[in-house]
């Protein structure tokens, strides 16, 4: 409702006409809540994407070279920086909507630059810009599963 007000459209429209055309990323949507006698409709922007794992990971991509996509810039580099950076000293291992592993706590063991975006059902998106890592968990449902195994593995695959 804030981001309509300020804005002037929903965040799902902004982010396909701003974002995802700009990246590539075609078959994205957003679930739209309200209308009626509520307040809306409206976009929801921490739930509600559904998104294949190719685009999420143009996504993850675009987020890693810090905003740049082909060298024009999508979103303001300043912004993935703080975003991706702890936010708070509550819980140090959140950023502005991404978990981050600023401290190394997060993710004990693995690179301190690595963040990663997590949503329902255990789908994932990690990041690690020292090494050039996107990498995409499509998850069914709340299973019991070792992020750090995943992410350790695909780094000793790749070094």
């Amino acid at each position: 409702i804030l981001f309509h007000s300020i804005m002037g459209q929903e965040i799902h429209e902004y982010m396909q006409e701003k974002i995802f055309k700009q990246i590539g990323i075609e078959n994205a949507s957003w679930d739209v809540l309200g209308g009626g006698q509520f307040i809306g409709p409206h976009t929801c922007a921490h739930i509600g994407l559904h998104i294949s794992a190719r685009e999420l990971a143009r996504f993850g991509y675009l987020l890693m070279h810090q905003g740049l996509w082909g060298g024009k810039e999508i979103i303001p580099s300043w912004w993935v920086e703080t975003a991706t950076k702890s936010s708070q000293q509550l819980n140090p291992e959140y950023g502005y909507t991404f978990w981050v592993n600023t401290n190394g706590t997060h993710w004990p063991g693995l690179p301190k630059d690595m963040f990663a975006l997590e949503g329902y059902n255990s789908n994932r998106c990690y990041v690690v810009p020292s090494q050039d890592l996107v990498v995409v968990r499509v998850g069914a449902g709340p299973n019991q599963w070792n992020e750090q195994s995943l992410i350790s593995g695909v780094l000793d695959a790749i070094n």
